[in-house]
């Protein structure tokens, strides 16, 4: 049974929880620990459901199917909880690891060649540049973790170009490897937007410091 428990808010235990008789039917609200909506069906909670809190605010559980996802978002007054399938930070996090993950495999398996000279990764396209397009990505990964369209951007750009050379020369063109090319390409996309609402954030936050400095 798929179950997910979020906090109401950043720093908060997590005390709702949502669970489903897989794959997500049925769906239950619960906090802490008690009933507090449904079962809804899939379908009412890919039109999206409004919850009512205790404490007066309002809850929307919403099943979205985007590009070749689906995802869990859970809202509060409009407000994406933490961890849930709307989170800017989890959204953000997941574009870096996507970044990371490229530099990881072309860094060791471009090692492996250089300094083992396994013939089956030569003949995948391994090589000495492998190593300089892992380090590559390995610094575009580090700046987007610190929130770096720009970062962002090239490493997307030099992706989906790789992607393209491979499949046009036909390396690793198999449907598994296009398939696993296809998400990394939407999680990277998907990172801009939550790296700009992360920064707009911030700016709210370092306004409403500065704020009571100025009347005071």
């Amino acid at each position: 049974m798929p179950r997910k428990r979020f906090a109401l808010q950043e720093g908060e235990r997590p005390r709702l929880e949502v669970s489903s008789k897989f794959p997500w039917r049925e769906i239950l609200v619960s906090l802490d620990g008690a009933h507090l909506a449904g079962p809804y069906s899939r379908v009412e909670t890919e039109i999206g459901q409004h919850v009512d809190l205790p404490d007066g605010s309002t809850l929307t559980v919403v099943m979205n199917r985007t590009w070749l996802l689906q995802e869990l978002e859970v809202y509060r007054n409009g407000v994406a909880l933490p961890g849930s399938g709307a989170d800017p930070q989890k959204r953000m996090n997941t574009a870096s690891t996507a970044v990371l993950l490229v530099a990881g495999i072309n860094l060791l398996l471009g090692l492996a060649v250089v300094l083992l000279d396994i013939r089956v990764l030569k003949e995948a396209g391994m090589n000495v540049g492998s190593v300089i397009y892992g380090a590559v990505f390995l610094i575009l990964g580090i700046l987007v973790t610190r929130r770096s369209r720009v970062a962002l951007g090239i490493a997307l750009g030099l992706y989906v170009l790789d992607s393209i050379y491979t499949i046009f020369v036909g390396l690793g063109s198999n449907a598994g490897n296009l398939f696993i090319r296809i998400f990394f390409i939407i999680f990277m996309f998907r990172g801009f937007e939550a790296i700009a609402v992360l920064r707009e954030g911030d700016a709210a936050r370092a306004k409403e410091e500065r704020t009571p400095a100025l009347i005071s």
